[in-house]
C-alpha cells in the first residue's frame, strides 16, 4: 500500500512537471515579444571595423543588442547570433552624458575600453516600453578612433 502511495505521489509530481512545462512554453517571452511586436534580441544595423593595433583586423557586422540594465548598467551589449567571437558592448553615464565602448578582442579573453576618440558620437535612451522589468532602449553610435585603427556606425532599437 505505500509504495502505491509513493508511486501516486510520483505520478501527479510528473504530471504537474510536464503542465509546468506546457505553461512555461505559453509564456515564453520570445513568443510574448512576437505577440507585441518587439523583436527578441532587437534590431541593429550597421558595422564596426580594426584594422590592426592592439584590437586586430576584422568586421564586425552585429544583428543583435541587449539591455545592459539587468547587468547594472546604462547602455548596450552589440552581438551577432552564434558568434562568440566579437561583442561591443555601450556604456553611458548618466550624469556626464559621456559614452564609452568596452570591445572583445577576437581570439581572446580580453577586452578594450575606449572613452576618447576622435569622434565619439551617439545616444542611448530608454522607449515607452518595458520588457521582463527591463527598459527596451534605442540609440546609435558613431565612432572613429585613429589611435586604436577602430570606426564604426551602428543604429538598434528594441534592445531589452
Amino acid at each position: 500500500m505505500k509504495m502505491f502511495k509513493i508511486a501516486i505521489i510520483i505520478a501527479v509530481l510528473a504530471a504537474l512537471a510536464g503542465i509546468g512545462a506546457a505553461v512555461g512554453v505559453a509564456i515564453n517571452p520570445g513568443m510574448i515579444a512576437s505577440i507585441l511586436g518587439i523583436q527578441a534580441g532587437g534590431s541593429v544595423q550597421g558595422s564596426f571595423e580594426a584594422e590592426g593595433g592592439s584590437l586586430g583586423t576584422w568586421k564586425f557586422v552585429p544583428d543583435q543588442c541587449l539591455s545592459g540594465e539587468p547587468q547594472g548598467f546604462f547602455g548596450i551589449f552589440l552581438t551577432k547570433k552564434n558568434d562568440q567571437d566579437h561583442l561591443v558592448k555601450i556604456i553611458k553615464d548618466q550624469v556626464t552624458g559621456k559614452l564609452s565602448l568596452v570591445i572583445k578582442i577576437p581570439g581572446t579573453d580580453k577586452a578594450r575600453l575606449i572613452n576618447s576618440c576622435k569622434q565619439l558620437d551617439g545616444t542611448i535612451h530608454r522607449t515607452d516600453t518595458r520588457f521582463n522589468k527591463v527598459w527596451v532602449l534605442a540609440g546609435s553610435i558613431d565612432v572613429s578612433c585613429p589611435s586604436e585603427h577602430f570606426r564604426g556606425k551602428v543604429m538598434f532599437a528594441n534592445c531589452h
